[in-house]
């Protein structure tokens, strides 16, 4: 079931659709006594293109990644605290990084997708050591390890050129 709308619409419609896409039924979406506005309004479900899994002594964390119909990216993360997911418009452009740093309690991780033109893409600790990062279908989920302070992501096209290099804000 998703909730479609028009942007910024006060009561967008909830939307019942079978597996091929085809609307089942709708109703209003008044079960809130507020507003709920709506961000974006993907039609029909997104398709799981990748799934990583991490392990740590608190448990496994699992990111289910793939487009949004719109053309933006939908996410889900499994922690061992909790699900988050959403979808958002926005859609990587080739030479683009979005992969950010995030963190749940003493676990520190990177998350995101690349542009399709993005081959490699390294993390350079403050220490001066640096990592490869594995990429799953142009998407990266990567805990930090503990001690280690993250300092920059470089990513490099198939011939090794540098296509962006950023700092990483905590």
């Amino acid at each position: 079931m998703i909730v479609e709308g028009k942007p910024n619409d006060p009561r967008p419609t909830v939307i019942r659709r079978d597996e091929h896409g085809r609307m089942i039924d709708n109703h209003p979406f008044w079960l809130t006594p507020f507003p709920l506005y709506v961000m974006n309004a993907p039609v029909g479900a997104t398709r799981i293109v990748a799934t990583m899994r991490l392990h740590n002594f608190k448990g496994e964390f699992v990111l289910r990644v793939g487009p949004a119909a719109n053309g933006g990216t939908c996410e889900q993360l499994q922690t061992p605290f909790g699900v988050s997911s959403g979808c958002g418009p926005h859609k990587t452009q080739p030479n683009e990084n979005d992969v950010a740093f995030d963190s749940i309690g003493s676990i520190s991780y990177l998350k995101g997708p690349l542009g399709r033109n993005i081959a490699t893409l390294d993390l350079q600790y403050s220490d001066g050591t640096h990592q490869r990062l594995p990429i799953q279908h142009g998407y990266v989920l990567f805990e930090i390890p503990p001690g280690k302070q993250p300092h920059q992501l470089i990513s490099r096209n198939r011939v090794g050129g540098i296509i962006t290099a950023r700092y990483i804000s905590r």
